[in-house]
């Protein structure tokens, strides 16, 4: 988790946004002479590592007792 946060918060630096759905690719792009793909692999690499932790902190909390755990596959 701590591989994934830090990748999360060094995305969020590159940008300078909380959110990488405040991110415009093109202006992005534009403002710092990157390719839009290469905006758009920085941003879905952030929206992975976002998605990524909150999977990693759901199964931290996830209490033994979840009534998920306890379904029968019948």
């Amino acid at each position: 988790m701590k591989t994934e946060t830090e990748r999360a918060e060094t995305l969020a630096g590159k940008f300078d946004v909380a959110s990488p759905t405040e991110v415009s690719l093109s202006n992005h792009a534009t403002d710092t002479g990157q390719s839009v793909e290469e905006v758009w692999e920085d941003i879905s690499a952030w929206k992975s590592s976002r998605c990524q932790i909150t999977l990693l902190e759901r199964a931290l909390t996830t209490d033994s007792g979840d009534a998920a755990c306890q379904r029968t596959a019948v």
